[in-house]
């Protein structure tokens, strides 16, 4: 890297004072050992904690950067000292040149290349594609344009940091959204508040003796196993209701068609039978739409095939599959009994809820807890033989069962109860970290709360507003359009594994008006509009095939391929150079060389002889 055939007095007193250290063997050796031991550290860090870890710990790290920044320097002012250049050191000069234009080229792609990725089914078109970099993602009311707001690595790492802090907003219409807090591995937790707009009570209970109690909630309408015997909540608002319920035995005989499904829309209830558009739609109320049960499940378990049917005909876990129909299009979905608030999938109906209150089947809840139009509680025991018996329950009264050694208490009603799912910290060494965020929404006067892990999207209405949220990759606009004519799966011959998948796609460039059809695949990736689109993985989805592509644009790598190319030229002429070097004689070959002398003219002769 060095040697000492410096020319100070070329280049002027003052710099040559400055780089001279800089540019010694000295310096030189100190960064490479720095660099090396680094790399070394990184590598074995690497295959202990994964790629993704060592390029947070060591790659992509300050301190990294300071080590390739020092090398880079003393690179230079070595070429430097060398000044003015010749065609002997050419090579030495071209050499050192190159090293650090690779480093340029690298950081030149750190800071502006792109990497990301494209999901696309079959017949779909895409002009849009996901980046690595955090996003706050929000799609405001109807069809309108998703917005999103960058969160850098630094701004996350503050709010995790500093609690308290506030971050940036994203502004969506009326809409503000905040960003609050971080979490670098979250996990949900439930619990229930009393802030829901519609009536919906419930009731917490206190279970088991003693130190060994925990709680549970129970919904209104629904039931809660506690050891072998089964405890319902009902509420009865209308005190004729309520008169003859207290006067009639409970019915030992009730059938499915004591099921009813209440349908939300815009915030109206309404109400259908479960036996009434059980194989038929019927009308919901004045809204337009149409609802009917395609399947009741009274044991709704999952598949080998990963479909929903029934594992038995006992009420384990009750559940609908439900269609919905309307002006709005056809929403189809499963509703549970005892998992009100599980969305299998996003609502084509916008504003659209649905509640399933499974029927009484076989014998009925072995106790049910009944609430009178002014809220008092009252305990019913429903015992398979003897008289039922019925009396009135305050809070924190203890409640033994028949036959049963777990006994319970209500500790607290709610009458607006809605499930909450509160984001907390999770074990940050788990493998399957899942970030988080939360943020605040702010719509002139009302002002709520909402976590969001990553990649999992919500829908919260505000302001009589129904919004997506996510928080994820950020959205990219590739300039022109993608679509997906034909995905195409390779198998071995006489298996079904398979062996090579391929895209066949579009490039549509709106601006230009023209379209350019490729074949990607593993080891063929396309370029087009400046990217390159490289086969990543696909995945089989409800019959349809969903490719998913790589999407790079690398604005430093003619810079690192011109680093290489010199530092290939520089490292052949220091190679010409040395074996010219060394078929040239030394100087003390010669030296040793002898002395040829000329013959005496004919003159000089007879004047030796006269002599």
């Amino acid at each position: 890297m060095n040697d000492s055939n410096h020319h100070p007095h070329r280049i002027p007193r003052g710099l040559f004072i400055l780089i001279k250290p800089l540019g010694s063997l000295w310096f030189g050796g100190l960064a490479l050992m720095a660099w090396l031991v680094a790399m070394a550290c990184a590598t074995i860090y690497e295959t202990r904690h994964g790629t993704a870890e060592a390029l947070e710990a060591f790659y992509l790290a300050n301190w990294f950067r300071w080590i390739l920044a020092f090398l880079c320097l003393t690179v230079l002012a070595t070429v430097v000292l060398r000044f003015p250049f010749t065609r002997k050191n050419l090579g030495f000069v071209l050499t050192h040149v190159s090293v650090p234009l690779i480093f340029a080229g690298a950081m030149i792609t750190h800071l502006w290349g792109v990497n990301g990725q494209i999901g696309v089914s079959e017949g779909q078109t895409v002009s849009q594609f996901s980046t690595d970099q955090d996003a706050l993602i929000v799609k405001g009311p109807s069809d309108s344009t998703p917005v999103s707001l960058e969160l850098s690595d630094d701004e996350l790492a503050r709010l995790d940091a500093h609690a308290g802090d506030t971050g940036p907003t994203l502004p969506v219409g009326a809409l503000q959204v905040q960003v609050l807090q971080h979490l670098v591995s979250s996990r949900f937790e439930r619990s229930v508040v009393n802030d829901n707009p519609l009536l919906h009570p419930a009731l917490e209970l206190s279970v088991g003796p003693g130190s060994a109690a925990h709680t549970e909630w129970l919904f209104a309408d629904q039931e809660l196993e506690i050891g072998e015997s089964r405890v319902a909540f009902r509420t009865v608002a209308d005190a004729a209701e309520w008169e003859k319920l207290l006067a009639q035995p409970a019915d030992n005989k009730s059938s499915a068609t004591d099921g009813l499904i209440k349908i939300t829309l815009a915030g109206v209830v309404h109400e259908v039978r479960l036996a009434d558009c059980t194989g038929k739609a019927v009308a919901v109320g004045n809204t337009g739409l149409t609802a009917q049960v395609l399947r009741y499940l009274p044991h709704a378990v999952v598949g080998p095939d990963k479909k929903v049917v029934s594992g038995s005909d006992q009420p384990v876990n009750p559940a609908i599959e439900l269609e919905v129909a309307g002006p709005q299009g056809t929403d189809r979905r499963f509703a549970f009994a005892k998992f009100p608030d599980f969305q299998h999938a996003k609502s084509a109906i916008e504003g659209l809820e649905v509640l399933f209150i499974a029927p009484q089947t076989g014998d009925g809840a072995a106790v049910q807890l009944l609430a009178d139009p002014s809220g008092e509680l009252y305990v019913r025991f429903n015992p398979k033989s003897g008289p039922q018996v019925t009396k009135k329950l305050t809070l924190g009264e203890l409640v033994v069962l028949p036959g049963a050694a777990r006994p319970f208490s209500v500790l607290r009603k709610y009458d607006h109860a809605r499930i909450d799912w509160a984001m907390v910290p999770a074990d940050p060494d788990s493998k399957q970290q899942k970030p988080g965020i939360q943020v605040a929404l702010i719509a002139g006067s009302e002002r709520r709360s909402l976590w969001l892990q990553k990649y999992s999207p919500r829908t919260e209405s505000i302001a009589g507003a129904s919004y997506e949220f996510m928080y994820g990759d950020k959205p990219t606009s590739l300039g022109f359009d993608v679509r997906l004519e034909k995905f195409r799966i390779g198998t071995y011959p006489g298996t079904g594994r398979p062996r090579s998948f391929e895209s066949h796609v579009t490039f549509m460039d709106p601006a230009f008006g023209g379209q350019q059809s490729r074949v990607i695949s593993m080891n063929h990736p396309a370029k087009f509009g400046g990217y390159t689109f490289y086969q990543s993985s696909y995945r089989q989805e409800e019959g349809k095939s969903i490719s998913f592509l790589s999407v790079a644009r690398d604005p430093g790598q003619p810079v690192v391929f011109a680093g290489y190319i010199g530092l290939l030229a520089g490292m052949l002429l220091v190679m010409r150079a040395r074996i010219l070097d060394h078929r040239r004689p030394s100087a003390f070959q010669v030296a040793r060389r002898p002395v040829k002398r000329d013959a005496p003219s004919h003159a000089r002769q007879e004047e030796l002889v006269a002599v």
